[in-house]
């Protein structure tokens, strides 16, 4: 595993995220607009949604159990820890070598997590 596959990983899981956050708000307002009882094909695309949302919410716990793993690797190295500020936190690749001293450039501190596989 390296930085740029642990990042493709994180992007999966964000947009299953939003998938199934979509597919949820769909499912609530479907079950808000019924007035009188659903009609077949109502009833049919209601648990299609349905099976869909099991579906990719099966995959995103697999898949973020897996980042989870990752994160704890990490977090057990230097550069595993630059990565982890940098992916998961949310911090610059500057602000993350002001942190960390050693008079070492950003460009330096982002080469380092670039080249680092676990």
């Amino acid at each position: 595993m390296n930085y740029k596959e642990l990042k493709e990983k994180n992007k999966e899981r964000l947009a299953l995220q939003a998938k199934i956050e979509t597919l949820r708000s769909v499912a609530e307002s479907t079950t808000k607009n019924f007035s009188k009882a659903p009609s077949r094909s109502s009833a049919k695309q209601k648990s299609e949604n349905i099976d869909e949302l099991i579906i990719l919410s099966e995959e995103y716990d697999e898949l973020n159990k897996f980042i989870e793993q990752q994160k704890k690797i990490l977090l057990t190295t230097y550069e595993g820890n630059c990565i982890y500020q940098h992916l998961f936190c949310g911090r610059s690749w500057r602000l993350i070598a002001q942190r960390i001293g050693n008079k070492r450039s950003k460009d330096a501190i982002r080469k380092m997590c670039h080249n680092f596989s676990w």
